[in-house]
């Protein structure tokens, strides 16, 4: 053969590859195709692809660089919730990514995504701007800058957040970052009382992970916060969420019994995530259980099996599950181990929630 003919081969073949965005596209409508048939879906397909234009270069399907949007290293995820009473949500998570990717220039990319996606779909970044100086420093550290979230549910238009790093200043930083956060934007007291909670020490450790901003006005937008327990027992967590306004006992040991056979997290540790909503209330006003489900399991048959007994535990029924992930996931569960990454239980309006967060498999 050759050396043109060898060398035309290679270009077609990489011609011809997936990108992240025909390969997160793939995914996500094969999600919408199970929740809404009929097309009204067409919104978030248009912000996915408004939020991913950077995932069109074919070389980022082979770069080394590892996001930690995803479990599989991939700069996107998807997510779909069931509750009893309201239509289900799906969810995409990007994080942006420079050429070459790196904090850096991936933080640039994301401000250039964003930037375009206020002035098409109404965002409200008013919270975000008001701490830029923050959470957007010159020489961002850490393993990111920012990440973007949209979703959509039937009957309901298009939500959008933001997700910035605590860490962005180092990890010692964290605590003052995100207490510098929230005091500027009016949280100051509730913070407080949660930050009085959050240990430094052995045998377990709570770290500051996120910070997420729904772009949204007030009185509806959220400002969230994660932290990573390390550790922690059962017992941990429900006195974490106790903090929340809309906490209710039991929750925490229904959720995490369905889900994992232990008492203390010994390998990923789960999340807890508060909400801040009224700067005039002395606490958060919700609450989010997380469990890495994808570290605790042999494969995703076994998973799917704990994550259907988590959703009949809480009334939900598990067939509109079982539906979409054949249809995100089309080879056999026991086959797959990771694809189902993350679980997560919420109330809204005392109603549960249940979310099932998947890994796009772009780097699989």
């Amino acid at each position: 053969m050759e050396e043109g003919t060898r060398f035309g081969n290679a270009v077609e073949r990489r011609q011809s590859a997936p990108t992240l965005w025909s390969i997160g596209r793939a995914r996500l409508e094969a999600l919408l195709g199970t929740i809404a048939p009929q097309g009204e879906h067409f919104p978030l397909l248009r912000a996915f692809d408004a939020m991913t234009p950077w995932a069109r270069r074919r070389s980022l399907t082979t770069t080394d660089y590892r996001s930690g949007i995803a479990d599989d290293g991939a700069p996107l995820e998807f997510c779909v919730t069931f509750s009893t009473k309201r239509h289900p949500e799906i969810q995409v998570y990007a994080e942006p990514l420079g050429d070459p990717p790196s904090t850096i220039t991936n933080a640039r990319q994301a401000h250039q995504v964003l930037r375009h996606l206020a002035t098409s779909h109404d965002l409200h970044l008013e919270r975000l701007m008001q701490v830029k100086d923050i959470v957007f420093p010159a020489q961002p550290w850490g393993a990111f800058a920012l990440w973007l979230g949209a979703s959509w549910a039937e009957g309901r238009p298009l939500l959008f957040k933001c997700y910035v790093n605590p860490q962005v200043s180092g990890e010692t930083a964290a605590v003052p970052v995100t207490t510098d956060v929230l005091t500027r934007l009016g949280f100051g007291a509730a913070w407080g009382a949660v930050a009085e909670t959050l240990l430094d020490g052995q045998p377990r450790r709570d770290e500051l992970s996120l910070i997420s901003f729904d772009l949204l006005p007030p009185p509806h937008a959220r400002v969230k916060v994660y932290v990573r327990h390390h550790q922690a027992t059962v017992s941990d967590l429900d006195r974490r969420i106790e903090l929340a306004r809309d906490y209710q006992r039991g929750d925490a040991e229904r959720f995490y019994r369905c889900l994992y056979d232990d008492t203390r997290f010994s390998l990923r540790p789960p999340i807890v995530e508060l909400a801040f909503v009224d700067p005039q209330s002395p606490q958060p006003a919700s609450w989010t259980l997380e469990f890495p489900i994808g570290s605790y399991v042999r494969d995703d048959l076994e998973a799917s099996q704990r994550i259907q007994l988590c959703l009949k535990e809480f009334d939900i029924d598990p067939a509109l599950y079982q539906h979409a992930l054949s249809a995100f996931c089309p080879r056999a569960l026991s086959e797959c181990r990771g694809v189902q990454s993350h679980v997560t239980l919420r109330r809204v309006d005392g109603e549960p929630r249940v979310a099932v967060y998947l890994a796009s498999q772009a780097r699989t």
